[in-house]
């Protein structure tokens, strides 16, 4: 009663993705979605006889006097028509669902679009001002919009490629969030979508959103669906190296994800055998297509000697590491420290003190010198255990064999 509001303009976001995955299980989540969002509101209203121009940007408000008009001070004017359409297309998804908007005339297909747009858009910004709590409303949101048409029936109509692409960088919000379960939903519907637009199943997007699939199925432990996501992504990428002169180093670093993915699947899922068996073959095939300078290289033989140690194979687990080791020293020297770490360890559960010692102190210099903590406090735990075994042998000079339990 106070005052009269008059909504003049709403400016409909704009956002862009670029997504680069890296190796879930060890932590390294993500580099993340680089986009451009914004949202900027401006109303006119009259208090008191006087009439102010009132703007918003994101969650920071301002108010200034003036005596333009909000037309004349926006040069993007939108009309209060356009944006009442906007707020019917965003309810109207969510309540008659997003495959009412499917197979409709282009004019509602665009509305459909562009609230959903604005949605991703909106939380890719508070994700972007680290804002997760002011994102994650948002994210529901657009997921309402959608979510009637992650499954799809017979007779369903083809989503628009356009559809398909904010699928995908709903998916990359989803898994900023955390919200593994609806990530995979999103990205299995943004190959699907991709699929019935005649995009080829070995197209390298399509290759990773496999990926990304298998690395979060692997997080929900949906094993199975995992295991085939990265036996796909082994599949394109091993045929595309073996067929390429020139190595794509984006390809060959896929493959390695891909690998080192299903890996660490066999060994979550008590399958040994079947770890080994893999790593045996993906350092066969880094050897003969990559060269012995590939970092993966290492990684792998790093890997297998885990799983020999994990199984008992101590004797085996010293040979790759050896190995690994190395290797490292050409292609990864900046982190030989861990692979040397790695072999001085199997070293001490072979009972071969001296050695042990010897290598832990050249590993302790180079983890001080490279500020590599982490390493370091692994490295003083087995010394402080190889210490007591030394004092052990000490003491026992007639049983010189003290192995590691």
């Amino acid at each position: 009663p106070a005052h009269s509001l008059q909504t003049k303009a709403v400016v409909s976001t704009q956002s862009t993705g670029y997504f680069i995955q890296s190796n879930l299980s060890d932590g390294v989540m993500r580099k993340g979605i680089q986009s451009l969002a914004g949202v900027l509101v401006r109303s006119t209203y009259t208090t008191n006889g006087k009439r102010f121009t009132q703007a918003r940007c994101g969650f920071c408000p301002y108010r200034s006097s003036s005596s333009e008009t909000v037309k004349e001070k926006l040069p993007f004017y939108k009309s209060s028509k356009f944006a009442l359409s906007t707020s019917v297309a965003i309810f109207g998804s969510i309540f008659l669902g997003y495959k009412y908007y499917i197979g409709k005339d282009d004019r509602e297909l665009d509305l459909f679009f562009n609230a959903l747009k604005k949605e991703i858009g909106t939380a890719t910004m508070y994700l972007h001002q680290a804002e997760p709590q002011f994102a994650k409303p948002r994210f529901d949101a657009a997921f309402k919009m959608v979510e009637s048409g992650l499954e799809r029936k017979p007779g369903d109509p083809i989503p628009p490629l356009k559809i398909a692409y904010l699928m995908d960088q709903l998916g990359n919000i989803a898994l900023q969030l955390e919200c593994y379960k609806e990530a995979v939903q999103l990205y299995l519907a943004t190959i699907n979508g991709m699929a019935l637009n005649g995009i080829e199943r070995n197209n390298r997007a399509i290759t990773e959103l496999w990926l990304k699939v298998g690395q979060l199925s692997a997080i929900l432990e949906d094993y199975r669906v995992a295991e085939l996501s990265f036996m796909h992504c082994i599949e394109v990428t091993t045929a595309e190296l073996e067929q390429a002169e020139n190595k794509n180093p984006d390809v060959i670093a896929l493959a390695g994800l891909s690998y080192e993915g299903l890996g660490k699947l066999y060994v979550t899922m008590n399958h040994p055998d079947n770890a080994i068996h893999m790593y045996q073959h993906a350092i066969k095939f880094v050897e003969s297509v990559l060269g012995d300078n590939d970092t993966h290289l290492p990684v792998l033989l790093s890997d297998v000697a885990t799983v020999y140690e994990s199984t008992g194979r101590i004797e085996d687990a010293f040979v790759s590491a050896e190995k690994a080791e190395i290797y490292a020293r050409n292609s990864m020297p900046m982190y030989y420290q861990t692979f040397t770490a790695q072999k001085a360890r199997i070293l001490l559960k072979l009972g071969k003190l001296e050695e042990a010692r010897q290598l832990y102190e050249e590993v302790s210099k180079l983890c001080q010198a490279r500020k590599d903590y982490e390493t370091l406090n692994e490295v003083r735990v087995n010394m402080k255990i190889l210490s007591d075994l030394e004092s052990k042998r000490t003491e026992n000079p007639e049983n010189p064999e003290v192995v590691v339990k």
